[in-house]
């Protein structure tokens, strides 16, 4: 038997494409459904500030997170999970 810990906090979610107020668009070549499907409540990391996921739209491969980003700044940004 093998005890392991697997360490997600370094695979990346996807790339900011847009953002909108308190929505971030993610480009559709990036966008992987199964990641975001029940993701509401988790924690994601975009250029080393958290943000909690308040919703999650899979037909239009968008988020809404709390707080709100200041800006568009993490356009093009990575987006891991917190991993506490």
């Amino acid at each position: 038997m093998f005890d392991f810990i697997i360490d997600y906090s370094n695979i990346c979610w996807g790339i900011v494409g847009e953002v909108n107020e308190d929505t971030i668009a993610i480009p559709a070549h990036e966008w992987a459904p199964g990641i975001w499907a029940g993701s509401e409540g988790c924690d994601v990391k975009i250029k080393d500030r958290v943000f909690t996921i308040v919703s999650v739209d899979l037909e239009n491969k968008t988020f809404r997170v709390c707080p709100h980003p200041d800006d568009s700044d993490l356009v093009g940004a990575e987006i891991y999970p917190k991993v506490d």
